[in-house]
């Protein structure tokens, strides 16, 4: 009888010198941790892995948690508006006074 597929995996990890031992749990594991971070929802990998219980899935999400935060930082309302203040320069403060001339303006032409 031939090596088991484990045996396979756990051999050419230790080839490629990655430092870990190996097994197909490795794969698995990185699999459903790409397919997380790529989108995919934590129902959806449950299945996939055939997980009775979506606590057993839930191990997978500390590892997206990196990704979420720089997600959440180049995404965020906030540092968006930070951005557009320092790229402005000297214009930041005209350009928030004509924003503000122009709320005042419409709020007037509304209760016209």
């Amino acid at each position: 009888m031939g090596p088991h597929l484990s045996d396979l995996a756990r051999a050419y990890v230790r080839k490629a010198n990655v430092g870990k031992q190996g097994s197909c749990h490795i794969f698995r594991h990185a699999c459903a941790t790409h397919m997380l971070e790529a989108g995919a929802s934590l129902r959806i990998i449950q299945a996939i892995l055939g997980h009775d219980s979506i606590q057993s899935t839930t191990i997978y999400t500390h590892v997206a948690i990196e990704q979420l935060k720089a997600v959440h930082t180049q995404t965020h309302p906030a540092r968006l508006t930070r951005a557009a203040d320092m790229s402005a320069g000297d214009n930041s403060k005209a350009r928030r006074e004509l924003i503000t001339a122009l709320s005042a303006e419409s709020d007037d032409n509304a209760h016209a």
